[in-house]
């Protein structure tokens, strides 16, 4: 092997021990990243609920595309599988979560907005 290849793999694999979460704020940051990731998962399946009840009422193609999408962001969000024990002390999870929710909530935002408008008076 070349000695940059070795050089590289040997870099990666002290990587997970510079990154490991230790010290006296550990378990700290732990604990707030696993709230942070429950809360906001729990939130991601209100947001979730109220997009299928806004479907239910007023469905269109635009509606059905984003309550997919919420649906699918809801049953991949971070806040339900990704650990915060090692590592990074759940950093990962807690911007995740916190990025997923939001964009979540954004979709439901963009539907209700979609949703007030007023159709377009048919000119003929």
């Amino acid at each position: 092997m070349k000695r940059e290849t070795i050089t590289a793999i040997l870099l990666l694999g002290a990587l997970d021990r510079v990154l490991a979460c230790s010290g006296p704020g550990a378990a700290d940051a732990i604990r707030t990243s696993i709230e942070i990731g429950n809360y906001c998962a729990f939130g991601s399946i209100v947001l979730t609920l109220i997009l299928i009840w806004i479907n239910r009422k007023k469905r269109t193609r635009t509606t059905t595309i984003f309550l997919s999408i919420s649906i699918l962001l809801t049953v991949i969000h971070p806040g339900f599988w990704l650990s915060a024990v090692s590592g990074d002390c759940g950093m990962l999870r807690f911007y995740s979560s916190i990025v997923i929710t939001c964009f979540i909530m954004l979709i439901l935002l963009v539907t209700i907005i979609m949703n007030k408008r007023k159709p377009a008076a048919n000119n003929k």
